[in-house]
């Protein structure tokens, strides 16, 4: 029941990622909803292989492991925020990926900083097609930071500005003609509280970053869509009314034998924030308030998870009688 009541599986590839490179901890790499992305690293920093885990926590500003807050809830452990773009068709995506591959970003720079990528939909896993309900974005921005605190002196100061047209009115109308050009309307925010990191040392699910220039920058030329360089995977769920914390305790206890599967790199049980600024449902995937973000170091990783999870589930599925899970929990 509970697959069913998660109604969508989402998975991208992740396009552009840039990881924090100051402190070497990074935090979790780029996509959302059945998609892949181009990782957009530092000049300094051309690959993926620290030892540090994407979702690794710095001890003195990590939150305490599942600590539950006055309401029953889980403290929020990282703040996650999604730009959410459809693209018009045609030429269109190519020319969005390359305006992102050449935009100017101060992100590593940023206290409390930890990844970036842009996520581009993947519209068939494992052989099968998926369906996505009309207005689903096709493309997000995904930004992790330590906390919403990190996150709105980024907002609120001048590299914000900067990767927003700089402030110059060639800059802002270049950007308007962007949105003009290749997007079928402005981009919608929605920010999340990641819970219940799992992560593993980064040299233990190396993500291939693609061809850069002598700047550190994605190559693109504007006529073809970027590589993927890692995969992320969401289910996304509506919680019953009354049954958050129950659904949050739920995969805070769960027994996971994720970080033992090959390529993977971190997973977060993510919190749709109640301070979004957007109350009406604009797009389909505003329906959900929770959601899991897987992260893979590629696509036949997932895949090879995918096959050897759902095995192992219906064998204990068949032997349990369909005893526990949390489908109950959800509408």
């Amino acid at each position: 029941r509970a697959l069913k009541t998660m109604r969508v599986c989402a998975t991208m590839l992740s396009l552009l990622i840039i990881q924090e490179a100051r402190i070497g901890v990074s935090a979790f790499p780029p996509s959302v909803m059945l998609r892949s992305g181009l990782v957009k690293s530092s000049a300094s920093r051309r690959s993926f292989s620290t030892t540090a885990g994407l979702l690794s926590t710095r001890a003195s500003t990590a939150a305490p492991q599942g600590e539950a807050t006055a309401t029953g809830t889980l403290d929020a452990e990282r703040f996650i925020v999604f730009n959410r773009f459809n693209t018009r068709g045609g030429k269109a995506p190519a020319l969005f990926e390359k305006r992102w591959a050449n935009r100017k970003s101060s992100l590593t720079e940023m206290e409390g900083f930890r990844f970036f990528s842009l996520l581009r939909r993947c519209d068939s896993v494992g052989g099968v097609d998926k369906e996505y309900e009309e207005g689903t974005p096709d493309y997000m921005s995904m930004t992790v930071w330590e906390d919403r605190d990190s996150f709105n002196v980024w907002r609120k100061g001048p590299a914000f500005k900067d990767a927003h047209g700089g402030g110059t009115v060639m800059g802002v109308l270049d950007a308007v003609w962007g949105v003009i050009r290749e997007l079928k309307g402005m981009p919608l925010t929605l920010g999340w509280d990641g819970l219940c990191l799992i992560s593993r040392p980064m040299s233990a699910a190396p993500i291939a970053i693609g061809a850069r220039n002598e700047k550190g920058m994605p190559v693109s030329d504007g006529a073809s869509l970027l590589p993927g360089e890692c995969f992320v995977s969401m289910n996304r769920m509506t919680v019953k009314e009354g049954n958050a914390a129950a659904l949050e305790r739920h995969w805070r206890d769960r027994e996971t034998t994720l970080a033992q599967n090959d390529g993977f790199v971190g997973f977060t049980f993510m919190r749709k924030r109640g301070d979004n600024k957007s109350s009406k449902k604009a797009l389909p995937d505003d329906v959900f308030d929770y959601s899991t973000l897987s992260v893979w170091a590629s696509k036949a990783h997932f895949e090879a998870w995918r096959s050897k999870h759902f095995a192992e589930k219906d064998a204990a599925a068949a032997a349990k009688a369909g005893e526990g899970g949390f489908g109950d929990l959800l509408e």
